[in-house]
């Protein structure tokens, strides 16, 4: 056959099947897009777009820490989850709630809270936080005690002081002390406080090996958004078009579990790399099981650093400190399969809930250090394993929900009047 020939029966038979070909086309492009549909409204997936809606935008750059909180800013923000939507407003200074004088009136009793997004309060509206809560009961405590020339304002530096236990040590150092409070709180969230620490770069430390900057490894302020690096950027909503694909997010999630070495040569190829943080089971094995790997073991000895550090400059201040110990939700859901006041036996009273927790770890071997160091404790823990423990969290989020944020507020308002007896020490 001539090539001329040849070339005119290949134009024939492609003109033949290209009425086919866009038939096949069509066909699979409405049959990826009705699935795009359908997982968007059956399933829908964390995509780039969700990822940047989901920002909390409120987030700035801090000379020392990873990161602190905008001044002045107000925004919506709408959990990852789908679980909530509250409004985020901060005052001139930063912190999440009314404005405030940097010197203390004269008979204000001042509490500084220290913590991250549990303190922050992650999920609830302001005064639906638990701090909020337990300044509104302390003052109508003093009110019903006929103290009428002393009033508790909580100062929440939820956020403000970073996110883990050696960001709220170099917080309290370099601005938390400054705000001379008449009582330090450290609230620790048992969940990822200790991983938190694995996040973090010690650029600058003193002679004692305490750091005085702090940097992240993972992430980084770009106005407005909190996002992570581009290292370290999630290779599913690295690529155009498709990152903002439910149907692509979801066979890529599939495609990690079938196969991850395709997907490990393809992030290679994107250039980004993963996560260089310790694993949540990891974790929890060694908080709650105690078989601890030798990464755990160096996390919880820059733990225990911070911790110290932060007794000594109360000490060194002459300011009291309480630590408490907030629980997770896998936590709660374990120990109150064990209690669990509401199937299996009559109301049970908080004191006969605590009794049956006393072994729960790590809060007993923590108790028991700090304790030692004249350090109060609070554990809310058997207050939220009581009845109705099922509505405290937020089934996939994790944080406290208003009633969890109840249920802790009403544990701190126990243990500071009843055993740390704040009545007396604000008499003083």
């Amino acid at each position: 056959m001539k090539m001329a020939e040849f070339i005119q029966t290949a134009k024939r038979t492609a003109r033949k099947l290209l009425p086919f070909v866009l038939i096949i086309l069509i066909s699979v492009s409405l049959s990826l897009l009705l699935a795009e549909k359908m997982i968007r409204y059956a399933n829908p997936q964390f995509t780039y777009q969700q990822a940047k809606l989901v920002s909390l935008k409120a987030y700035d750059k801090s000379d020392y820490l990873p990161f602190t909180m905008m001044k002045n800013t107000e925004t919506v923000h709408f959990g990852n989850t789908h679980e909530f939507a509250y409004t985020i407003k901060t005052n001139s200074q930063g912190y999440r709630m009314e404005e405030f004088p940097q010197e203390k009136p004269a008979g204000e009793y001042r509490i500084l809270m220290l913590g991250d997004s549990l303190t922050f309060g992650f999920g609830v509206e302001v005064d639906q936080s638990f701090l909020s809560r337990l300044e509104e009961k302390l003052n109508l405590y003093l009110e019903k005690n006929n103290i009428k020339d002393k009033k508790i304002q909580i100062i929440n530096a939820g956020f403000v002081d970073g996110k883990s236990p050696d960001s709220y040590y170099l917080y309290l150092k370099e601005e938390g002390l400054k705000l001379n409070p008449d009582l330090i709180i450290v609230n620790y969230f048992i969940n990822n406080d200790v991983m938190d620490i694995d996040d973090n770069v010690w650029e600058k430390v003193d002679q004692d090996g305490l750091p005085t900057k702090i940097s992240a490894r993972t992430s980084y302020i770009d106005p407005p958004f909190y996002r992570l690096k581009k290292e370290y950027q999630n290779w599913k909503l690295v690529v155009p078009i498709l990152r903002d694909s439910h149907l692509w997010v979801l066979f890529a999630t599939a495609w990690e579990t079938k196969s991850p070495e395709t997907v490990n040569a393809i992030k290679k190829i994107l250039g980004t790399k993963p996560l260089p943080l310790i694993e949540s089971g990891e974790n929890d094995d060694c908080l709650f099981r105690q078989k601890c790997s030798g990464k755990m073991d160096d996390l919880l000895g820059k733990f225990y650093k911070m911790t110290d550090g932060i007794v000594e400059l109360s000490k060194a201040n002459n300011i009291p400190l309480i630590f408490s110990f907030i629980p997770a939700n896998p936590q709660v859901r374990e120990h109150a399969l064990v209690v669990d006041a509401e199937k299996r036996y009559p109301k049970l009273t908080t004191a006969q809930i605590s009794a049956m927790l006393t072994q729960v770890q790590p809060q007993k071997d923590w108790e028991e250090r700090f304790t030692k160091m004249d350090v109060f404790v609070v554990d809310p823990l058997p207050y939220v394993t009581d009845s109705g423990w099922q509505s405290f969290y937020f089934t996939q989020d994790g944080h406290p929900t208003v009633p969890g944020n109840e249920a802790i507020s009403q544990a701190f308002f126990d243990s500071l009047t009843n055993d740390w007896q704040i009545l007396a020490k604000i008499r003083k």
